[in-house]
């Protein structure tokens, strides 16, 4: 960890605090003796720099929110709450700013995997066992018991389980097919970061199934599941609406970067339109 801290002239800010006393020398050295403890792993003494870091700076900033993020990922048992808190703060941020000059994606990234793990963790602590059994079941074809399995896994958090009940719904498997039942899964999974979810919900609303058909909304959430979770199907599907200028302005070089993205992501699809469209 060598970055330095951005200056404030450079960053989208939150205040904490209209009395806060800032000191941007102070600030400055703050951070250093920060990265100095996460580097050598005395991730309390990292916390306490960074809450002076935050301290002297007065307002909450993306990359010492980033850095206590990973400290709190050493220790997660100890720190869910403070870690799941900070890195819905951070996600946020991202999502308002991905454009901004200060944005990284680097460190985007990194907080995403962690939140990805938080994910598995939850899955595991409220209700795994159930979603496991539940899923196996489906795969199996065996609906009505897989349906009661994952209601109680949904029930305790699991966004795989609710995911997969979306799916039940959207084909009416071990229950009556229901478009707006399985959109409200779909929806529930998707808020809390499951990206099978996310192009889920882009193609009910590409095709109008179970919500209103928008193809700038679906667009969205192909995006958010190309993006966080390098979706191969998302990408190829943004690549055929740029292509067609389904939602978004007809762009044949943003149709061809998606649709390279999808083929190096193993999207037999997409390879298949680059050999047509003689595109190397």
């Amino acid at each position: 960890m060598k970055k330095k801290l951005i200056t404030l002239t450079l960053l989208t800010l939150v205040t904490l605090s209209l009395t806060a006393q800032q000191n941007p020398q102070l600030a400055e050295a703050e951070w250093a003796a920060a990265e100095q403890a996460y580097a050598a792993g005395r991730y309390e003494d990292a916390l306490r720099h960074l809450d002076k870091t935050q301290e002297y700076v007065g307002y909450w900033i993306y990359t010492v929110s980033h850095l206590r993020i990973l400290c709190y990922d050493k220790d997660i048992i100890n720190y869910w709450d403070d870690l799941a808190q900070e890195v819905r703060r951070y996600v946020d941020y991202a999502d308002k700013n991905s454009n901004s000059n200060d944005f990284d994606n680097n460190r985007y990234l990194e907080v995403n995997a962690i939140r990805q793990k938080m994910v598995a963790r939850t899955d595991y602590m409220s209700g795994r066992t159930d979603y496991e059994e539940g899923r196996k079941l489906y795969d199996a074809g065996y609906y009505a018991q897989a349906f009661v399995k994952l209601q109680v896994a949904a029930e305790n958090g699991s966004e795989g389980a609710m995911e997969t009940l979306g799916d039940m719904y959207y084909y009416g498997r071990g229950v009556i097919q229901d478009y707006v039942r399985a959109a409200e899964y779909y929806m529930k999974s998707a808020d809390k970061g499951y990206t099978d979810a996310m192009f889920d919900l882009g193609v009910l609303y590409y095709t109008g199934r179970g919500v209103t058909g928008d193809y700038t909304k679906a667009v969205e959430w192909f995006r958010k599941a190309a993006d966080i979770g390098f979706d191969r199907d998302a990408m190829y599907t943004l690549g055929y609406m740029y292509a067609n200028g389904d939602g978004v302005t007809q762009d044949q070089n943003e149709a061809i970067r998606w649709m390279r993205l999808a083929a190096e992501n193993g999207s037999d699809r997409a390879k298949t339109w680059l050999e047509r469209n003689n595109i190397r």
